[in-house]
Parts: structure tokens; C-alpha cells; sequence
């Protein structure tokens, strides 16, 4: 059933479940929109935290890239000498009205199950920053402000939380389909309506490199309709290198002409397999398991087997599946390798920290 609704939503033409959705879709812009005008007009409140907030989001459901932008953000104000608060909703996790620190800043506190896949992946790739989930992300930035000691906050999938203030609000829109289909919910894959993009003070456009660097026009045309004040920004995804079961760090180069197993609960599966293939891995399987996917041990014995039974040499998955996994590795006989992956801004001036750290103007 979800298969059929998603072939629906990705379709131009899709006949009567179409036109069903696309009814849907009207309710659903009606509502959207009676929140941002009740927003626009002060008859809900948007709360304002004391120190700096920076906000990263996007304007269609899936995988943009918001993970590895927020690590990146928070590397650079770190490098800035800012302590960097990253505040998220932990989708997933046990108890998401629950506030909890992932991690202070000196040392990770909790897991995959109880922190979400994605906010373990920030507190492990980005040490020295805190990082906080709560449903209320008001309650949440609070905490890292007083009892961490952040002087700047980073709040994760934020371009929907209009209840609270943001100083810079970034828009993430993969180069490919920034908007999807063109459709909102559920007909298509938008949040809200195109026009939304007026709210961003900088769009960036991400996994640049399956477009050849060029600029789909109707992100340019919703630009300068809705959104000429905004600077846009072009990014890329790109491997640094791999790590094993054991935490050793491989070269990209060793993955070239290994027979490899792809397996994957992520939104782009896709554009983690054109990955694989640019370092010159031979696919011989792929897996793909919906979003946020909790595994098994039983699940990865039947992908050890099936990787096996491909002639592959090596299983190969994301860092947002192995924080899930880790302690599961050991069923698996085959090696284990791990993708990491950097989000880069091409950034020749030094603006794109400017910006960042809020130095500029």
C-alpha cells in the first residue's frame, strides 16, 4: 500500500488515486496556510531564544542533506570559537516529548534507541558540540543556552517551527527535484507551498554533483518571485572515506573493483548507491528499507547471506544505519564497511562563513 502511494505521489498522471491525493492535497495547502496566516498576523506567538539560532530545513519530505549540514554548520562555529547547540525532534526515538541530552559537549550520553539515528550521528561526528532532543525545541534550546553553555543554536529540520524565532534561516533543496513532483502532501512531496520559500534568508542547493553544477530554472524562477532577498548556495555530497566494524579509517580508492552489497533505511537511497558507483564499487545487491529503519539480527543475517549469495566481497551501508547496528555487527561474516560522507558548500569567497558565524554585515 505505501509502495502504491508513493508511485502515486512521484507520478505526473496518476489517474483516479490521483485525483483522490489531489483532493487531499487541497485540504492539506488550506491548512498550511491558515497556520503561516495566523503566524504572519501575531495571532500565534513565536518564542525567541537568548543567544543565536540558525535554522536548517527543507521544503519537501525526504533526504536533502539536513544531517550533513548540520555537522558541517556546527564544525564551523567551533571553529569560530562558538559552542554550538544543535536542537532536534530525535524522530524515532523511544519518547519524543521527552527531553534528552545526546551530548554535552564533552561526551556522548545516550544511544540510537533512546537519541534518534540522526542526532547520534551529529553528537558523534561533531564532539565538541551539545546536542539536545525534545519535542517542545523551545524547552529544548533553553536547556543547551543554561545548563550547557551554547552560545549559538543550530535547529535541526526547523523551516516548518514557526513558533520559534530563527536569526538565520537556511532552505535545503536537492538540485535534482527541489520540489518534487510539484504537489504538496499527500499528492506530492512538499511541506508547504512553493511560496514558503520567501521565509529563507539562504537556499542551498545539495548533491549538486548529479547535476553537473547547473541550476534547475525553477528553482531560479522561484527565487526571484518569492525570494529575491535570499543568496543561494551550491553544495555537493562527497565521500571522505570509509570505516569498518573495528573504527578503522579506509581510503575511498579501496573500494574500487570490490564486488559490494548496498543496504540502506535512509530517504536518498539512491543517491547513496550513485556514490558506491562514482569510487568504482561493483554493485552486486541492493537493500533499501524505508526511512529511520529499526534493524534486527535476524534482518542482517538474511543481508550477510544475501551479499554472499550476490559474490559480493563486502557489505556497505551509511553512517545513519550503523549507529542502529553497531552492536549487531557480529552477525554478519562478511566485511562491514561504513560511507562517510561530507556535505561541502563551494565557497571561494569566505562569505559562506560569514554568514555562518554572523559576521557578515
Amino acid at each position: 500500500m505505501k509502495a502504491n502511494i508513493e508511485k502515486t505521489m512521484k507520478s505526473e498522471n496518476a489517474g483516479i488515486a490521483g485525483l483522490f491525493l489531489a483532493a487531499l492535497s487541497g485540504f492539506y495547502y488550506s491548512a498550511v496556510s491558515a497556520r503561516a496566516f495566523l503566524y504572519r498576523a501575531g495571532l500565534l506567538k513565536t518564542k525567541r531564544l537568548p543567544v543565536r539560532v540558525i535554522s536548517v530545513g527543507n521544503l519537501t519530505t525526504g533526504g536533502v542533506g539536513k544531517t550533513p549540514m548540520v555537522i558541517s554548520l556546527a564544525r564551523l562555529l567551533g571553529m569560530d570559537g562558538k559552542k554550538a547547540g544543535i536542537i532536534s525532534r530525535g524522530y524515532g526515538r523511544k519518547d519524543e516529548s521527552a527531553l534528552l541530552v545526546v551530548s554535552d559537549g564533552n561526551k556522548v550520553l545516550a544511544g540510537a534507541e533512546e537519541a534518534g539515528d540522526e542526532p547520534l550521528v551529529i553528537a558523534t561526528n561533531v564532539p565538541l558540540a551539545a546536542v539536545v532532543v525534545c519535542a517542545d525545541r523551545y524547552k529544548a534550546g533553553l536547556h543547551a543556552v543554561e545548563k550547557l553553555g551554547c552560545k549559538v543554536l543550530i535547529l535541526d529540520d526547523g523551516y516548518q517551527r514557526l513558533d520559534l524565532h530563527r536569526d538565520l534561516n537556511i532552505l535545503l533543496a536537492d538540485a535534482s527535484a527541489p520540489f518534487g513532483n510539484g504537489w504538496l502532501l499527500p499528492r506530492g512531496h512538499l511541506r508547504e507551498p512553493i511560496s514558503a520559500i520567501s521565509r529563507a534568508d539562504t537556499v542551498v542547493l545539495t548533491r549538486t554533483e548529479a547535476t553537473e553544477g547547473k541550476i534547475p530554472p525553477v528553482m531560479l524562477g522561484a527565487i526571484s518571485a518569492y525570494a529575491p532577498h535570499a543568496t543561494l548556495w551550491l553544495s555537493t555530497h562527497e565521500p571522505v572515506d570509509f570505516v569498518d566494524g573495528r573504527g578503522k579509517h579506509i581510503p575511498l580508492g579501496q573500494l574500487k573493483n570490490r564486488g559490494v552489497y548496498l543496504f540502506s533505511g535512509i530517504a536518498s537511497p539512491g543517491s547513496f548507491r550513485l556514490l558506491a558507483e562514482g569510487l568504482g564499487a561493483k554493485i552486486t545487491g541492493q537493500r533499501t528499507f524505508g526511512d529511520h529503519h529499526a534493524y534486527t539480527g535476524d534482518e542482517l543475517k538474511v543481508l550477510d547471506r544475501e551479499a554472499m549469495d550476490s559474490g559480493a566481497e563486502l557489505l556497505l551501508t551509511t553512517e545513519k544505519d550503523w549507529v542502529k547496528i553497531e552492536s549487531m555487527a557480529s552477525e554478519v561474516r562478511l566485511p562491514l564497511w561504513v560511507m562517510k560522507i561530507e556535505l561541502r558548500v563551494k565557497d571561494l569567497t569566505g562569505h559562506w562563513l560569514k554568514l555562518v558565524s554572523g559576521h557578515h554585515g
